[in-house]
């Protein structure tokens, strides 16, 4: 369990809000929220995922593509829910099965907001791609 710095447990517990992104567009395609780390919750997914991120994990993979985690934010435990749900309003497509229709909707009517750890992951393994495919070729 994490905490506030300078908190003791009782007083304020912490939370992160995640996304979930393919290395093949950067894309996020689930946000969750975990009361643990970020990295030790996607490690959870990638051992058993659900019924809606197997078929995409599995989809990435065949292709090469890994899945990756980025967390989103950090927030009181207290308002996880509502944090989770504004995300989730951000990025259209979400694969999320607790997602509600009016979120779904808004999603779908937004562009994504741009991740700094996103676009640094993609660039880095676009010029990786692009610099074996040279090499290959």
């Amino acid at each position: 369990m994490k905490v506030a710095m300078g908190a003791t447990s009782e007083e304020v517990r912490m939370a992160e809000i995640y996304g979930l992104f393919s290395g093949r567009d950067g894309r996020v395609r689930y946000v969750g929220q975990t009361t643990g780390s970020h990295e030790d919750r996607f490690k959870q997914h990638l051992r058993s995922p659900s019924n809606c991120l197997y078929s995409w994990f599995h989809s990435e993979w065949k292709y090469g593509y890994p899945i990756e985690s980025v967390l989103l934010q950090s927030c009181d435990d207290a308002v996880r829910g509502p944090v989770e749900r504004w995300w989730m309003a951000r990025f259209p497509g979400l694969l999320n099965d607790r997602i509600s229709g009016q979120i779904w909707l808004t999603g779908a009517c937004s562009t994504a907001p741009k991740i700094p750890e996103i676009t640094a992951y993609i660039r880095h393994n676009i010029y990786r791609r692009e610099h074996v495919l040279k090499i290959r070729g």
